[in-house]
């Protein structure tokens, strides 16, 4: 049913490649349409490319041909042709259902789908075998493979891509196409002119070669908690866990990743236990302080209700007060209120009202300002892994800071 529901989407195109197309298209072509429906891929198919070869630039026996590849489940063939027939005719009424039959045949071979949508925008994934190649379009960088679909100007690029040891690639005039993902695939080759000298034999093949890890005096250390002396130390390659404790500061702890035959020395910037202690007091005292006046705030708050709903009843009582019966005898009854007593209620309602609101957006500020004070002034966690002293990179390593306010 949906191999039907997808040609007779795309059927309409035939009108408008009769209309252009000679007597012996329109025979193959309509050949190939009619055993496609039927389910007759390989018969559809024959069809389909003569119709293609006798005419090239007509975007029909593409798109059914893309049809039929995803019929017989060859999803790259699918895409190549889904692609073509986007490109002959990009304003087809049929572009939408093209997109799409291309969009499924990608995610069937298994190609990183766009995170998003495109609507009349391109987008670009290029992949490379070996990866770690660097991929440079229109002259600027866009990072290394596999790089992710991400979008990109519609139109013609000029694609870089270069490997330390095998030949660059120069791609020119690839099309950007809207709403679809082009597809960069590319299988680099060796440069033998960067070819290297074998690596030298190991005279001790079952040995594995260590690397170091130089801890600096004035702490105590452990390795994976085993106690260490300062000095050089040496580890199987791997990652480790470091702890330093040095005497009036906090506890140093990162991962550290040794290499075989390196030195990793470390560099530990500590923190003052005093220091940080009282910053952590200090943010407490500042918390409390915005949630004491946050309180005044709703006591302000409460207040203003009341004086409000004293301002109302006042009001209330004199509207209904009986004229008919003398004063004397009502007032007994309920106190005489004057427009001076009820103006009174209402201003310290509004009073009360204004202490709230600043309360609560005093105190809401001072809360925070507790709260970053106490995240300043924590001491850091032992419950979790800690970060990395050195990260270990593709080409390399970087040094890992801690990040301070």
């Amino acid at each position: 049913m949906r191999a039907v529901a997808i040609a007779i989407a795309l059927a309409a195109l035939a009108t408008q490649a009769h209309a252009e197309a000679t007597p012996e298209f329109i025979r193959e072509y309509q050949a190939g349409v009619d055993a496609y429906r039927l389910g007759k891929f390989a018969e559809a198919k024959a069809h389909l490319e003569k119709a293609r070869s006798i005419d090239p630039k007509l975007p029909g026996p593409h798109r059914f041909l893309a049809a039929v590849a995803q019929g017989e489940q060859r999803f790259a063939d699918c895409v190549t042709d889904a692609r073509t027939a986007i490109e002959l005719n990009p304003q087809s009424k049929e572009i939408a259902e093209t997109r799409k039959l291309h969009d499924d045949c990608r995610a069937s071979a298994g190609r990183p789908a766009f995170r998003g949508d495109l609507v009349e925008n391109g987008a670009i994934a290029v992949s490379t075998t070996p990866e770690g190649a660097s991929v440079t379009i229109n002259h600027l960088m866009y990072g290394g493979t596999p790089l992710l679909p991400r979008t990109i100007p519609i139109g013609k690029l000029d694609i870089e891509i270069a490997k330390a040891g095998y030949k660059s690639v120069h791609l020119t005039d690839v099309s950007a196409l809207p709403g679809i993902v082009t597809d960069i695939i590319i299988e680099l080759e060796v440069d033998p002119g960067t070819a290297t000298k074998p690596p030298p034999i190991d005279p001790n093949p079952g040995k594995v070669a260590q690397g170091y890890v130089v801890i600096p005096t004035g702490a105590e250390a452990t390795i994976d908690a085993t106690k260490v002396e300062p000095g050089k130390i040496a580890r199987d390659p791997g990652t480790y866990t470091v702890e330093l404790r040095a005497p009036g500061k906090d506890l140093w702890r990162r991962r550290v990743r040794i290499t075989a035959n390196q030195a990793t020395p470390l560099v530990p910037s500590y923190i003052d236990t005093e220091a940080r202690a009282g910053t952590e007091r200090l943010g407490l005292g500042v918390a409390g302080a915005g949630v004491a006046i946050v309180v005044v705030g709703f006591a302000a708050t409460i207040l203003a209700h009341q004086e409000a709903a004293t301002a109302r009843e006042y009001d209330r009582v004199e509207r209904t007060r009986d004229p008919s019966i003398p004063l004397a005898d009502t007032i007994k009854v309920e106190p005489l209120h004057t427009q001076a007593d009820i103006d009174g209620a209402n201003n310290r309602a509004h009073r009360d009202w204004l202490i709230g609101d600043l309360a609560f957006g005093v105190g809401a500020a001072t809360i925070v300002a507790g709260a970053y004070l106490l995240y300043r002034g924590a001491p850091e966690r032992t419950d979790v892994p800690p970060r990395f002293a050195i990260i270990p990179s593709a080409t390399g390593a970087m040094i890992s800071k801690s990040v301070t306010w």
